[in-house]
């Protein structure tokens, strides 16, 4: 009750309440809501966390608010996870300092599904021990049994596609970055995937993204 008296929102009521079930975002933000708003009450009785106090600082508000707009906004189970989890990281048990946790929120915004898959698999190939994903490994996130199978292999490069566009993007936003493995070559070939290949590994804003949003990732 108190996470729900702190937003200025007053159709949150109407929302938990379930009678604004007919709009998609609704969904997600009932979905975002309440799976936050059991977290919280978990922590609350397993740990020294004081909901009142969190929801009391003034840089809470604008925070918490940030984070029900994207979830509004956000499509997919992965995305409105890790958005809890930053939420209650960067919120309530506030372990990163506010900016960080600003930035978090911000690229949430922009993120979507897919690029959080993305990352988690690139996270998750990125501890000791283990070697980083090569550039071209990535293309092939998301590609299921039925879609090698299939005689029509549009739906199969339509996703290796879209797959190589979500990592220029997180390229780009500065999370990931690549490594070139140069051996000896004798020549070049037009073909990049002929040439030397590049393993793809979180960068340092990457790797604070992921502590955020998933704080128990195996890497």
């Amino acid at each position: 009750m108190a996470l729900v008296g702190a937003l200025p929102l007053g159709s949150l009521w109407q929302l938990l309440a379930g009678k604004l079930w007919e709009d998609p975002r609704c969904a997600a933000y009932r979905y975002f809501a309440v799976s936050l708003a059991e977290r919280l009450r978990e922590l609350e009785q397993s740990s020294s966390l004081d909901i009142g106090d969190a929801l009391s600082k003034p840089e809470t508000q604008p925070l918490l608010l940030s984070a029900f707009e994207t979830a509004a906004k956000s499509i997919g189970e992965k995305k409105l996870e890790a958005l809890r989890n930053a939420a209650i990281q960067g919120i309530f048990e506030r372990s990163y300092p506010f900016d960080l946790s600003v930035m978090v929120f911000s690229l949430l915004d922009r993120v979507t599904e897919g690029h959080v898959l993305m990352l988690h698999v690139v996270a998750n190939r990125g501890g000791p021990g283990k070697a980083p994903l090569y550039e071209m490994e990535l293309r092939q996130v998301g590609i299921t049994t039925e879609m090698r199978r299939t005689s029509d292999t549009s739906l199969m490069a339509h996703q290796m596609t879209l797959n190589e566009m979500i990592l220029h993007d997180l390229i780009n936003m500065g999370l990931v970055g690549t490594r070139l493995e140069i051996g000896p070559v004798h020549s070049w070939s037009t073909d990049p995937s002929r040439n030397a290949p590049a393993r793809v590994m979180l960068t340092k804003k990457g790797q604070l993204f992921i502590e955020h949003i998933f704080p128990d990732s195996e890497d």
